[in-house]
């Protein structure tokens, strides 16, 4: 059995304690005690005395009672401070579980007050649009009452005038004279137009240009009639602007990404008024002359920008694109020349013209007639890019105007089309591989430059893929599939995407200029880049790094990997007059990938815009600003087939034994390939 409690008694100086407890626990009791009524700050003495009263004729040693005394003391001690630790801490917790309250609470009454004002937006909104659709309708009505007011007022006025008419008929038929013919009657008064009933603005048949000099401030308004000819536009800017007649004088206007774009033919000035007129009827052009400064071999005073350029030396007119002749290609010359000189400077430059140009020779030979298939018009302006789908049926178009249209080759209209797509010119459109989704890229800020995906079919928007800061020039699927999306852009910089979680996964950087040109290699693995610099990477996709650059003779406009990938074409823009080249020609470049190094250079006459292999590449196909589609053997690189089509070209699109052309005037063309076979 366990120990039993017995009653004990305690005197501690003049108090006395009474209590039921264990013995053997008696003196450690009474330590406790004794610390409890004040004997903390006691002597030893005090305490033995108080020990020896309680403990009469026990035994132990002073200083061994004050130790086990001073045990209980350290003990208490521990216990008041875990106490008051504890109390802190409790403090602490409840203060925090207070702060945590009140900011749930204003968490809540924030939302709450947010939602609110959500309402009553909402409802403000709701109350605006029934006002506006309830102000509109009411207008409608006014102005169909309005309208039928006029109409009945005009209707009686007409009754009054026969009345009138007859009258005056019937008086003079019994004085003796004959009756009135009917033309001589007097029309009757048209009706005052009412004061808040807007009458249509007829178009005008004129439009007001300011020509301004590029070298000095002095401008001249002057007015043309909207089907003015480009000869007699730029005649009549040279005599009213007195310039000089004997120089050779440019003009060119600034398009709204103040890229400037030559206006060297009919096509261009029309498409310039029909822009102008269309910001509205009061709306004036303006453009720039600047005087040409020939360079001392060239053979025509010709300049080139990214956006125009003038035809070349040996190919046909634009009023007969499949002649070939050379007599009409000098006729041609003649007759679009992009600056208007003095009569004798003309003639010697005509009879110059006659002598033929070594670099260009080659594409004067004559070659047979070009099969068209059949031509899309849709697109209001420029058509930027072309682009088959998988089984060549059908093809997409991106143009300036903003809209991107998906069209039946046996069918004249689009089949589905979005007309809208950017706030700004849709610069490129790719399909992938199994034409399940189409891309696009654009230089359109408002979007932030963002690349929106649509499905192949019904055109219907699938994602954006945002993460340039400048216009995007090309987007381009990467793989067999449709997960992957590379892009080049102005700001210097090359991404790869993964679709699916609309993210770039590879950042490239080393140009140092303007992207214009992209391609992407038949096995995914490998990327090409060309810029404003007359640079060309070469890109390991995976690891987004660079494996080796080129250095063509322009700025790279366009680029292609063959099939296999061991070789790259590159197509250059022709250099600018300011440049003062003595070789005004574009380039068509194919380098050897294993070796860095040229295999083949020839000469363009203009900007060469597209290039491609096809035919397992046996053959390689180029075209461009100088209106013409050429193709050159796949070994020895020469030309087998060049065909003047009368309209500058910006892409080409090719598939099985037919390819597209997208032009400068908005139209889309599809032709037979022509025999390619060696002779």
């Amino acid at each position: 059995m366990g120990e039993e409690k017995v009653p004990l008694r305690f005197v501690i100086g003049s108090r006395k304690f009474g209590y039921t407890g264990y013995a053997s626990r008696r003196q450690q009791d009474f330590y406790e005690m004794f610390y409890k009524c004040g004997g903390s700050d006691s002597s030893a003495s005090e305490l033995f005395k108080c020990y020896q009263q309680n403990f009469p004729g026990g035994d132990g040693e002073k200083d061994e009672i004050y130790d086990e005394y001073k045990k209980v003391v350290s003990k208490q001690n521990k216990k008041k401070e875990d106490k008051k630790k504890k109390e802190k801490k409790e403090k602490t917790e409840e203060k925090s579980s207070t702060k945590d309250k009140d900011r749930d609470r204003e968490r809540k009454e924030k939302k709450k007050s947010k939602e609110r004002r959500e309402r009553s937006r909402d409802r403000s909104r709701s109350r605006s649009s029934s006002r506006s659709r309830s102000t509109s309708r009411e207008r409608s009505k006014r102005d169909r009452q309005r309208e039928k007011d006029r109409k009945e007022w005009e209707r009686e006025q007409a009754e009054k005038q026969v009345q009138q008419d007859k009258v005056v008929d019937d008086l003079l038929r019994n004085f003796g004279f004959e009756h009135r013919k009917s033309e001589s009657k007097p029309a009757p008064e048209p009706a005052p137009p009412s004061p808040k009933v807007q009458t249509p603005v007829k178009a005008a048949n004129t439009i007001q240009i300011k020509v301004a000099m590029d070298t000095s401030d002095s401008q001249k308004m002057l007015s043309f009639p909207i089907d003015v000819n480009y000869d007699v536009f730029l005649q009549e800017t040279i005599r009213k602007c007195k310039l000089d007649e004997a120089d050779s004088w440019l003009v060119y206007f600034l398009d709204e990404d103040n890229d400037r774009v030559e206006i060297d033919d009919t096509d261009t000035l029309e498409m310039y008024i029909n822009f102008v007129l269309s910001q509205g009827p009061s709306k004036k052009g303006k453009v720039f002359v600047s005087k040409v400064v020939e360079s001392k071999n060239a053979m025509d005073a010709e300049e080139d920008t990214v956006n125009e350029c003038p035809n070349p030396p040996a190919t046909t007119s634009n009023n007969d694109a499949n002649n070939n002749s050379n007599s009409n290609s000098t006729a041609a010359k003649s007759s679009t020349s992009p600056a208007v000189k003095g009569t004798k400077k003309v003639e010697e430059e005509e009879a110059s013209e006659e002598e033929e140009d070594p670099k260009l020779a080659m594409y004067k030979e004559s070659f047979p007639k070009l099969n068209q298939v059949r031509s899309y018009i849709g697109h209001k302006e420029s058509t930027f890019c072309c682009c088959f789908r998988k089984r060549g049926k059908q093809f997409a178009t991106s143009s300036k105007d903003g809209s991107i249209r998906v069209w039946d080759t046996e069918e004249d209209r689009p089949t589905k089309e979005v007309l809208n797509a950017y706030d700004g010119s849709v610069l490129s459109c790719d399909y992938s591989e199994d034409g399940s989704l189409l891309v696009s890229s654009s230089n359109d800020k408002s979007n932030k430059y963002g690349m929106k995906l649509y499905s192949g079919t019904s055109l219907k928007k699938k994602g954006v893929l945002k993460g340039h800061s400048q216009k995007v020039y090309c987007a381009k699927f990467v793989g067999s599939g449709a997960s992957r999306v590379a892009s080049a852009s102005c700001d210097k910089t090359v991404k790869l995407w993964d679709v699916e979680k609309s993210k770039a996964i590879t950042k490239m950087q080393g140009h140092t200029s303007n992207i214009f040109a992209l391609a992407v290699s038949s096995c995914g693995k490998k990327l090409a880049t060309g810029d404003d610099d007359k640079v060309i990477k070469i890109w390991e996709c995976d690891k987004g790094t660079c494996v080796g650059s080129l250095h063509p003779p322009g700025i790279v406009w366009s680029v292609a990997f063959s099939e296999d990938g061991t070789r790259l074409a590159a197509g250059t823009m022709k250099p600018k007059a300011e440049e003062k080249t003595d070789e005004p020609y574009a380039h068509l470049v194919v380098y050897d990938l294993n070796t860095f190094k040229i295999v083949k250079q020839h000469f363009v006459a203009d900007s060469v815009q597209h290039v491609e292999f096809i035919q397992n590449d046996n053959i390689l196909a180029s075209c461009g600003r100088d209106k013409a589609v050429s193709f050159w053997d796949g070994e020895d690189y020469s030309l087998r087939y060049h065909h003047n089509i009368g309209q500058k070209i910006y892409r080409a699109s090719f598939h099985g034994d037919r390819f597209l052309t997208s032009a400068l005037s908005g139209e889309v063309t599809l032709w037979d390939l022509p025999d390619l076979s060696k002779p």
